[in-house]
């Protein structure tokens, strides 16, 4: 059984934690956003068709930062087929996720989504198929106030004022070989540097997000990092980091959480937490979200196949919070 020792101690500072860390993304993968996020018919559906009930839900999360469109949809994405009159907008294939896309829901309805959450707009560039070019039009539609072509588009798509976007995603995972249009870390740092200038050059105060690796489990990773970089230092303002951290801690002044997360298929792990620097802990409340087919999802018919469980498992004793998440599981513990 694999293991694990985490130690938490709230005196041992590093650094500050700045709040867009605990952001998240959107991608158009299965539910997540056709009968997940939006759903015209449903009796909670706002005039551009995002269930209010779930905004209600994700407002819980406080996610400070949403990027869109998140994963490896981005890189077969052409944004403008995603913008203007709904019933002229193209099928097309989907080559990520071998399904269809129907682009009903696209750059300027997100541009509006996370202002319902109080959360920032991190729209991504695809960078992979397209290029620099493209992208160059994406802050020229979402950000000049009027006077130009794409400007003026986005008037007459109905949104008079700019969507005042100030960070962009410089596509995604451009290491995995799994990626339409996967690039070596070269060539990704060139073309990352070649589009965050050109796009600071229109408005310099816009900040560019270049891709990390896709995982540690990765023969680039580490060095693809160092690589992009060495290319694109001078001209981005972070890195996009990807499935690499296996446990993240956050402590406030009165409570603690803990997020363990197993990505093995096969076995179970044992995670062992040092919480004696939180102060007195005598409990620990622990929530697994996984199921005994590490395939299974969520679907119409199976609304509720995986959801969060008690982990019974977990014991604290000693100042020490021990727990065994199962195989591809996520957990959340909360010790008291």
């Amino acid at each position: 059984m694999p293991r694990a020792h985490i130690e938490l101690d709230k005196q041992a500072v590093i650094a500050p934690v700045r709040r867009r860390t605990f952001g998240s993304f959107v991608e158009h993968l299965g539910r997540c956003v056709y009968t997940g996020l939006h759903e015209p018919e449903h009796p909670s559906a706002n005039g551009d068709g995002f269930r209010m009930d779930v905004v209600e839900l994700v407002r819980e999360l406080d996610s400070t930062t949403i990027r869109y469109p998140g994963g490896n949809f981005v890189s077969g994405v052409r944004w403008e087929e995603s913008v203007g009159p709904r019933e002229k907008r193209p099928v097309r294939r989907d080559l990520a996720w071998r399904s269809l896309e129907s682009n009903q829901v696209g750059l300027g309805e997100f541009a509006r989504r996370p202002k319902l959450t109080d959360s920032e707009s991190m729209p991504a560039a695809n960078v992979a198929t397209r290029g620099t070019l493209p992208a160059l039009g994406l802050p020229a539609y979402a950000d000049h106030p009027s006077g130009t072509a794409l400007s003026d588009l986005r008037i007459a798509h109905g949104t008079p004022d700019p969507h005042n976007v100030r960070m962009w995603c410089l596509g995604n995972e451009m290491n995995g070989p799994r990626q339409t249009g996967f690039m070596t870390a070269d060539d990704h740092g060139k073309i990352a540097a070649r589009t965050a200038a050109a796009m600071k050059r229109a408005d310099k105060d816009l900040e560019c997000v270049v891709c990390g690796s896709s995982g540690s489990d990765m023969p680039t990773f580490g060095d693809w990092e160092r690589t992009v970089l060495e290319h694109s230092h001078d001209r981005v303002d972070y890195v996009g980091e990807a499935s690499v951290i296996d446990a993240v801690a956050t402590v406030d002044e009165d409570r603690a959480a803990v997020f363990p997360v197993n990505r093995d298929p096969g076995e179970a792990a044992q995670v062992t937490i040092d919480v004696r620097g939180l102060g007195s802990s005598r409990t620990v409340e622990a929530v697994t979200l996984a199921d005994s087919d590490v395939y299974a999802k969520n679907t119409l018919v199976e609304q509720y196949r995986v959801i969060p469980t008690a982990n019974s498992s977990a014991t604290l004793a000693d100042g020490l919070l021990t727990i065994e998440p199962p195989p591809t599981s996520r957990t959340a513990m909360t010790p008291r």
